[in-house]
């Protein structure tokens, strides 16, 4: 007796099939998306890491001192 699995083949649903559908399938996307993504995230990452430098050194920093001098 031969045992024959059934050909299923898994369904993506939600975000994946989403991101699968809109930008993966094509390489121009991708590539647009991940540039789009690289900006954003350094955008994003040099900014925040502004603030924090800016909040920890309040006070020492030569446009905050250059007002008391002049």
């Amino acid at each position: 007796m031969i045992l024959v699995k059934p050909d299923i083949k898994p369904t993506m649903s939600g975000i994946g099939s989403l991101a699968y559908r809109f930008v993966t399938r094509r390489f121009s996307t991708l590539l647009i998306a991940s540039t789009a993504g690289a900006f954003t995230l350094n955008y994003t990452l040099n900014k925040a890491t502004d603030l924090y430098w800016d909040t920890v050194n309040k006070g020492k920093q030569w446009k905050e001192v250059k007002l008391t001098i002049q």
